[in-house]
């Protein structure tokens, strides 16, 4: 007898089967009367009601298309010359289109959901970027998927690379902060057509926390999360607002500009320390000094776009400079002091042997000029500068002045450090609060 109802069981079984649709079937019965310009919650109602079925014989209405939101990061890059920073990875989209229901395995199907290669014959979101300096979404078909589910719930995932602007200032840097806005919204369909938020009880941008890169570490607090609802003239629209925290990871900096200057300004103050004879020693640690600072500043700068602010640490690099160049000041007006106190020397040990030779002449007369018997006269000897002027009490003052800047080592080996120490204390203190001290 249980053979008898075999076939019968295998007929039935054979007729369900042949009941059930395959995708491309599913796919042609939803599409066949399928509007992709309609939004869904439009298209269900005029489809319930008809085109005119609204009170009054008027046009049907209907809600909002709730549409949310996410970015997988897979890669970001920030490039602070231009002003821009660049995410890569999958752009993704969630909303409801009752048009798009079938039957799944719960209700006797065989298929959980429909895979489109393609959004071309399907109703998508108008969404655009706010300061977006490009946007790059791979071709249909090519790293893009639409799946929906039975129910009409569509989820829309596309391989994307997109490059935003960020308002930059980098009064700061090393130690800066910057915050780079990510914004999505509708372009073309208003509030009330068309609702965008973020995706509710999921991360907004995922991926972030592995995303730092080796100058800047990335950050997205929940406090920069947000949809909202803005108003221009032409009506509402909505969006999904994120901000990304840019800390920038200030140790290259360090190592690469701001110890080298501390090290160079150190070598130009170890030159104070070097015999004052030794003047090509000294004029070519100076120069060399001053020509590194004045070189890692321009790297530094060549980093940054062109603004009109200075920043942190060119300041810091240009004053460094300025020490250094203190420094071969220094030893310039240590040399000159030597020259014309070794004049001045030799000028005096001439008065001497004249006052010698005055006392030893048997007529007891002098030269003329009353300088040396050979006829030059002191100040000749000296070799003042027309600057120092003709009287000769202007002269004398002058000379002793500059004699004395021989001595110039002595107190710069005090002043020198501690006049950069202080400039170093006042500028940490400025750090997080910097106002450029040059303008």
């Amino acid at each position: 007898m249980w053979r008898s109802a075999v076939p019968l069981m295998l007929l039935s079984a054979a007729g369900t089967h042949a009941a059930r649709e395959t995708m491309s079937q599913i796919k042609e019965r939803l599409l066949a009367d399928y509007d992709k310009h309609l939004r869904p919650t439009l298209a269900i109602k005029q489809r319930e009601l008809g085109l005119y079925g609204g009170p009054g014989g008027s046009c049907p209405t209907a809600g909002p298309v709730t549409v949310h939101h996410q970015f997988y990061i897979d890669y970001l890059a920030v490039d602070q010359k231009a002003l821009d920073y660049t995410l890569e990875g999958f752009f993704r989209v969630w909303w409801t289109d009752e048009r798009l229901k079938f039957n799944g395995t719960d209700d006797g199907g065989c298929i959980d959901s429909l895979v489109f290669g393609s959004s071309d014959d399907l109703w998508t979101p108008d969404l655009y970027f706010e300061r977006s300096a490009s946007i790059t979404l791979e071709a249909p078909g090519n790293g893009e998927m639409l799946k929906v589910s039975p129910q009409g719930d569509v989820f829309w995932s596309r391989q994307s690379r997109v490059r935003l602007r960020c308002a930059m200032h980098f009064g700061n840097i090393p130690f800066d902060e910057q915050r780079c806005l990510y914004k999505l919204g509708i372009y073309s369909q208003f509030a009330n057509e068309v609702a965008l938020s973020w995706k509710p009880g999921a991360p907004a941008l995922v991926g972030w926390e592995t995303s730092s890169t080796a100058v800047w570490t990335v950050k997205v607090k929940d406090e920069d999360i947000e949809s909202k609802l803005e108003t221009y003239s032409t009506g509402n629209y909505t969006y999904a607002t994120a901000v990304l925290t840019l800390e920038r990871r200030a140790q290259g900096y360090v190592l690469s500009y701001m110890i080298l200057a501390v090290v160079f300004v150190a070598m130009s103050y170890t030159g104070c320390f070097i015999n004052p004879a030794a003047t090509p020693g000294r004029v070519a640690l100076a120069v060399i000094t001053v020509l590194t600072v004045s070189g890692l500043q321009a790297s530094a700068k060549n980093q940054l776009p062109p603004f009109a602010y200075n920043t942190w640490l060119t300041d810091f690099m240009f004053f460094s400079m300025v020490f250094n160049l203190v420094a071969f000041f220094e030893m310039a007006a240590v040399n000159y002091g030597m020259t014309v106190d070794a004049k001045c020397v030799k000028a005096e040990e001439a008065a001497k042997a004249k006052q010698g030779k005055q006392f030893s002449a048997p007529d007891g007369k002098a030269g003329e000029d009353g300088g040396d018997p050979d006829g030059e006269s002191p100040a000749k000897l000296i070799g003042f500068s027309p600057f120092m002027g003709n009287r000769p009490k202007s002269q004398g003052a002058c000379t002793k002045i500059i004699r004395q800047m021989k001595d110039l080592d002595y107190t710069m080996r005090w002043l020198f450090p501690l006049a950069y120490l202080v400039f170093c204390i006042v500028m940490f203190s400025q750090v997080g609060k910097y106002n450029p001290i040059i303008t």
